[in-house]
């Protein structure tokens, strides 16, 4: 089962600009571009930027508002050919281990971030996502602007923190910023 959900990345609280306010046509929700915010945010050393004026758990991600391309561009595309881009933006989901994943000990983890802004852009997604990656046509995610990794996360025994910190550093090797995404190494440990 799959949930969707967004989570900060932890930053001491002197690294956080807080307090900062917003009067409109600057942010959007991330996870709905139709939604546009107006009020306090704070913004985390990655760049990330999220609802209220200090990290909270009821604080909601934001991304700032992209405009349309304007009626000229449309048309000079349609002129010239060029083909409608549609691919499809990541979504956030956070993926629950299942008793058959309990038995085993083990499931993955998948992360994405952009190749352009890796620090701010990290989220886990689920193996669907991952799975309809390409670079051939306009549909799914497109692997030419997103970078992605996979984690063995250990579920069970005494030493499962110690692996998925080990799992967690070996891939912030070449996945750039997962350290501070992932912070708890006992999450879903039984």
């Amino acid at each position: 089962m799959a949930i969707g959900i967004t989570r900060q990345a932890y930053y001491p609280p002197n690294e956080v600009q807080t307090g900062l306010y917003t009067n409109g046509n600057e942010f959007v929700l991330y996870e709905d571009y139709t939604i546009e915010y107006e009020g306090l945010y704070h913004k985390l050393p990655n760049g990330q930027i999220w609802t209220r004026s200090s990290p909270h758990s009821n604080s909601k991600r934001l991304q700032e508002k992209r405009f349309d391309f304007s009626d000229d561009v449309k048309t000079y595309n349609a002129i010239r050919g060029n083909q409608q881009i549609n691919y499809v933006r990541p979504i956030e989901k956070q993926v629950m281990p299942d008793e058959s994943d309990y038995e085993r000990g083990y499931f993955y983890r998948y992360f994405i971030q952009k190749k352009n802004t890796p620090h701010s852009t990290i989220m886990e997604i689920d193996a669907d996502q991952l799975n309809r990656m390409n670079r051939t046509n306009n549909k799914g995610i497109n692997v030419n602007i997103w970078h992605t990794t996979e984690v063995q996360w250990y579920l069970k025994g005494k030493y499962a923190s110690n692996l998925n910190k080990r799992q967690v550093e070996h891939a912030s090797k070449s996945f750039k910023g997962l350290e501070k995404y992932i912070f708890n190494y006992l999450e879903y440990v039984k």
